[in-house]
C-alpha cells in the first residue's frame, strides 16, 4: 500500500499492471490445481454414491482443501479442509435457494 502511495504519479498504474502480469501464471496454476482436484473427487463421489446432490460438492471441497494443504501439516490441512467444506456448503446452499 505504501509502495503505491510513494510512487510517482505516472508509475502507479504501470507498476500495478506489471504486478498483475507477473502473478497471473501463479494464480492461474493454483486455480487449475484446485479445479482439477475438486472435479476428480466430485466425479469419483458421483460414481461411488450413484446420486448427484449437494453433498458431493461439499465433501469434494472439504477433501480438496485438505489435500492441497497436506504438505503444511495436519493442522493446516484440517483448517483448509474446513474452509473448503464451508465455502462449498455456502455455494451449494445459495444455489439451492435460488432454484
Amino acid at each position: 500500500c505504501l509502495g503505491a502511495y510513494n510512487a510517482p504519479r505516472r508509475k502507479r498504474f504501470m507498476g500495478g499492471l506489471t504486478h498483475v502480469r507477473n502473478r497471473a501464471p501463479l494464480i492461474g496454476g493454483s486455480f487449475a490445481m484446485w479445479g482439477g482436484c475438486f472435479s476428480s473427487i466430485d466425479c469419483s463421489l458421483l460414481w461411488y454414491r450413484q446420486q448427484d446432490d449437494p453433498w458431493n460438492a461439499v465433501v469434494s471441497g472439504f477433501l480438496t482443501g485438505g489435500i492441497l494443504a497436506f504438505r503444511s501439516g495436519p493442522q493446516a490441512a484440517f483448517k483448509n479442509a474446513l474452509i473448503g467444506g464451508v465455502m462449498l456448503c455456502l455455494i451449494e446452499g445459495v444455489t439451492v435457494m435460488i432454484t
